[in-house]
């Protein structure tokens, strides 16, 4: 049996002036593009079934953008939805890409040739396919720090040192007539080293780990990055590019470090597997709270607007507060989300991923329990449904847990966390049976 592999690369940087995504507090668009943004594709084939994962440098991808894109991978290739896994990095530097947003939503055709730029990413990498000796080993790089930390008895975003973190840095190596083509290689970390002072497009500490491997490998080899369990995972420190920059070497130097030091895989053979699991909803605050919510927050939006602010987070709030009020009008409440959990498995690696911003305990439970010895996890895959935290982070409070407003949509059920979990273990067994 031939085993191959193929990799491919699309330039999906938006224009000067695009909204940007990722921060409440900006109030314009795009200043200029200080990196350009890219989609990654890795395909693979063992001569009996083919898998592809595209890593892209965006926020998230809603999803039907995900169905979009495997959609039109589908027609040109042949492959299966089931068998294209589509991972955002998370980065705050990139365009708005949700179709319901706290800022304005993209131009459809704007967001429908992005979706065509990242099914193109893949399509190269299936056109790329060639005979490919694959490794795997495991690093561990420290660039992050669990963010959820207590001032003054309340729960904000900070620096806590104490708090659970994912050092691991798990790399997939292809090899063709002994010269590396293509590294694959997943952390978990927030693309938020710069904040909502930036307007410039900027694939964050990403871009710099990328150039960081390819200026080392040369011979035209290209990395892709997958982001995982790091909804609670900060970069530390952060502020500047200067400091993207310095965590950019540090994971890229890892990632070829490991990269060298790999494992040979001398069976790849390829499995995936899918489910629809459904994330259960808490019901809405009760009428009366909605109104005073809303007899408060429409004139404030109002002022804003009238001396000239761009004020997105009330916007948000107003726009929940009313949704939630339709659906308590129009009996409507929802019970749950589906939410699709997916796996591909190549030979003993397991990449596992989930739509959302997960929890780094949700990611450390699935390394811990996989049945398989190498476990990458993605997060912000094949949808953006939000913060998927831990039941304790709902009894903390906090960002995350109530950061449904943002989605337009309720607020999730403490219990998420081991919807999550059983998905990701259930997904990951049916992954590692041949």
């Amino acid at each position: 049996m031939v085993f191959r592999a193929g990799i491919g690369r699309t330039d999906i940087t938006p224009p000067v002036g695009t909204s940007m995504q990722g921060y409440a507090s900006r109030t314009h668009g795009a200043e200029g593009i200080h990196d350009r943004l890219q989609a990654t594709a890795m395909a693979f084939d063992d001569g009996h079934k083919q898998v592809a994962i595209a890593t892209c440098d965006l926020i998230g991808l809603d999803s039907a953008s995900a169905r979009n894109i495997r959609e039109t991978v589908g027609e040109a290739s042949g492959l299966g939805p089931d068998a294209i896994m589509i991972n955002c990095s998370h980065t705050h530097g990139g365009p708005v890409t949700g179709r319901r947003s706290y800022v304005d939503p993209p131009d459809e055709s704007s967001l429908l040739e992005l979706e065509g730029m990242v099914a193109s990413a893949i399509s190269k990498a299936v056109l790329d396919l060639k005979e490919a000796d694959l490794h795997l080993g495991r690093g561990e790089v420290r660039i992050g720090v669990n963010r959820r930390a207590r001032s003054e008895g309340r729960m904000v975003l900070g620096v806590n040192p104490a708090g659970p973190i994912d050092p691991e840095v798990t790399v997939l190596r292809a090899d063709h007539n002994g010269h590396t083509f293509g590294l694959l290689f997943n952390h978990s970390c927030h693309g938020t080293t710069l904040g909502g002072d930036n307007y410039l497009v900027t694939s964050d500490y990403i871009g710099y780990a990328r150039k960081t491997v390819e200026s080392v490998l040369g011979r035209g080899a290209l990395s892709a990055y997958i982001n995982g369990a790091a909804g609670n995972i900060n970069p530390h420190p952060r502020g500047t590019f200067d400091l993207a920059r310095r965590h950019g070497i540090s994971l890229g130097a890892e990632a070829l470090k490991t990269g060298q030091s790999a494992e040979p895989v001398f069976q790849a053979d390829l499995n995936f597997s899918q489910k629809i699991v459904k994330f259960p909803l808490s019901p809405p605050p009760p009428r009366e709270q909605l109104e005073s919510e809303l007899d408060e927050l429409v004139p404030q939006y109002e002022r804003a607007v009238g001396n000239g602010e761009h004020v997105p987070g009330i916007w948000a709030r107003i726009s929940w507060a009313r949704e939630m009020l339709e659906r308590i009008q129009g009996d409507a409440v929802m019970e749950h989300l589906d939410a699709e959990i997916q796996a591909l498995r190549i030979g003993p690696l397991g990449i596992v991923s989930l739509p959302g911003e997960v929890f780094v305990e949700i990611g450390l439970h699935a390394k811990e329990h996989s049945p398989l010895p190498y476990t990458m996890v993605g997060g912000y895959t094949n949808g953006n449904m939000g913060y998927i935290p831990t039941r304790t982070a709902f009894s903390e409070g906090g960002y995350e847990p109530n950061s449904h407003v943002y989605l337009i949509e309720q607020q999730y059920d403490p219990g998420i966390e081991e919807v999550a979990k059983d998905g990701v273990l259930e997904v990951l067994k049916s992954c590692a049976e041949n």
